[in-house]
Parts: structure tokens; sequence; C-alpha cells
């Protein structure tokens, strides 16, 4: 960090102590009353018990008004924890927008499900789509997204019965259960990147082919030629785009992750899918420890360190 990058994260640091730590503590209050009350009203109403013979309707009564009143506490209780992760995800967005003042933040919010259908890096049919995370800077974007395949099968289960005669029956008995198949679940990167010429690049998984509307593509570099299909709107297009220099730095980014990256130049954009890996924000501290400047500045480093690396990947892999 430069002087004014250290200075800038104390003051942070400072804003989310005061910000964070008043909330938290309020939430914590709130929630030890609701379980305090639980147990209060468990314990009278057992002495009540055993202590007295009272009347149907003042049982009655009695739970009604400890009912709504548990109801209440954990109700505000819950309320007090949504304020503060509310607030902590405020004090987050000012320091990732600190950190890079082009930077937009969404803790929720995710890649669009037409920009990851349109890079062509997934074949599997899904019907679930969501992703968090969401930072974009300019026009640099990146998610963490989970896609999946949900539906509901039957199958068939033998139930064996025995009558009162001791007498014993099969039977074949229809049951559903839900499926859920996984079809991408990773780190999804969107960055402007221009080919020399008009067309697209794809690298996807050998086992995931190319479209039918590419062409098949083998390139200079061995190493992706036995770890990707490779395809081209046309041959000359991929050629131009596959240099040395690109193909180099493509298989280079590669090694850090443990599953390889599907890549696909298209439409003036880069797309990159990198399975079972996700970038960090930090994570809101929880009700029962305190906003202490060492999580804040874990929380800050985290910011840090995931816009470095979507800069730097923007600047690495643009075509030469």
């Amino acid at each position: 960090m430069s002087d004014t990058q250290i200075t800038n994260a104390e003051q942070w640091i400072q804003e989310g102590i005061s910000e964070l730590e008043v909330r938290r503590r309020r939430w914590l209050s709130w929630f030890l009353a609701a379980w305090g009350t639980t147990v209060g009203i468990v314990a009278i109403s057992y002495c009540l018990f055993q202590g007295t013979s009272l009347d149907d309707r003042v049982w009655l009564a009695w739970a009604a008004v400890s009912v709504i009143g548990l109801v209440i506490l954990f109700s505000m209780a819950g309320g007090k924890g949504s304020d503060f992760r509310r607030q902590f995800d405020c004090w987050r967005e000012r320091v990732i927008r600190g950190i890079d003042d082009q930077a937009e933040f969404s803790p929720t919010g995710c890649v669009a499900q037409d920009v990851f259908d349109s890079s062509c890096l997934n074949k599997g049919y899904y019907n679930k789509y969501a992703g968090d995370s969401h930072l974009a800077i300019g026009n640099i974007q990146a998610s963490n997204l989970s896609v999946k395949h949900v539906y509901q099968e039957t199958y068939y289960e033998t139930v064996t019965e025995t009558d009162g005669q001791g007498r014993t029956t099969s039977r074949q008995v229809a049951r559903t259960r839900t499926v859920v198949v996984p079809v991408y679940d990773g780190l999804f990167l969107l960055i402007p990147a221009r080919l020399a010429h008009s067309g697209a690049v794809l690298l996807r998984h050998r086992e995931a082919g190319i479209p039918k509307e590419m062409k098949s593509l083998r390139v200079a570099d061995p190493h992706l030629n036995k770890h990707y299909a490779i395809g081209a709107s046309d041959s000359f297009v991929g050629h131009r785009a596959m240099t040395p220099t690109l193909m180099e730095a493509l298989w280079d980014f590669g090694l850090q992750f443990k599953n390889r990256p599907g890549y696909s130049y298209r439409d003036d954009q880069l797309f990159i899918a990198i399975p079972n890996f996700r970038i960090s924000y930090g994570q809101s501290p929880g009700k029962w420890t305190g906003v202490t400047t060492g999580k804040l500045r874990k929380i800050i480093d985290s910011c840090e360190s995931s816009i470095h690396f979507l800069k730097a990947t923007a600047e690495r892999l643009q075509p030469t």
C-alpha cells in the first residue's frame, strides 16, 4: 500500500468500527433478550403447570400472549441483524469505491443471464441461474455464478407389508424426488477485448467440444491443443488472434487455478469462466464477536486483492 492508501484504510476502519459495532451490540442484545424471554416463559409455564390447576381458557390466553410476545421479540432481533448487514454492505461499498473510483459493487447482483449464454462457454441445459458479488470497474465485470438444472424425478420403491395372519406382500410405490444437476459454479468475467479482425475465438473444455457454427482450430501451443477444444468463426481470424504471446498468457493464467478456465473472444468482449473458483470481498462480521480493526483490515485486503485480480486479468489477456 502507498501512504495515501494506508491513511484511507485507517479512516475506513475507524468509520467501520463506529458505524458497525453499535449495531452489532444492539443486534446481540435483542437476540439474547428474545432467547432469555423464551427460557423465562418456559420456566414460568412449568411452575404454573406443576403448582396450580388453571382453567383451559387461562392457559390458552397465556400461550397466545407468550407466542405473540416471542414473535415480536425475534422479529425485532431479525430486524436489527438486517440493519447491521445493510450497514456493513454500505461500508464495504464505500471501501471498494475508495480503492477504485470507477468500481461499483452489489453483494446480491450478478452478470446478466443473457451475457452468460452469449459467451458460448456453457453447453449444459439449465433452468436455475443465480449469482452474487457483482463487481464492475468501467466495462469490466465479475460475478460468482451458480447455474444448475433442477427437476422432479419419479422413481419406484418396493414396500413390504405383513397382514394379521403373517402373510407378506410386496408392491411398487411411486415416489418423487428433486434432482439437482450442477451445470456451472464459479467465477465469470466479462472484459472488453477487441480482436484484430472481426470474428470469434473459443477455447472450451475438450469434452464440451465447439459449436457447430465454428470451425475447429489447431494452434501452435501443444498445451492448449491437448486440453481445449479450440474453435473460431474462420481459420484466418483464429490464427491471427492466437499469437504466441496470447497463447502463453492464456495458458499461464490458467495454471493458477485448480480447474482450467474457459475463454471466449467474441463481440469485442472476452468471457472467462473459471469453475469452482470465487473471489472474495470479505464476510460480514457476526453478532457474537466484536467489529475489530483486524477483521475490517482483512475485509479491506480482500477487496483490494479482488479488484487487483480483475484489473490485472483485463490487462494480461488482451489480444496482441
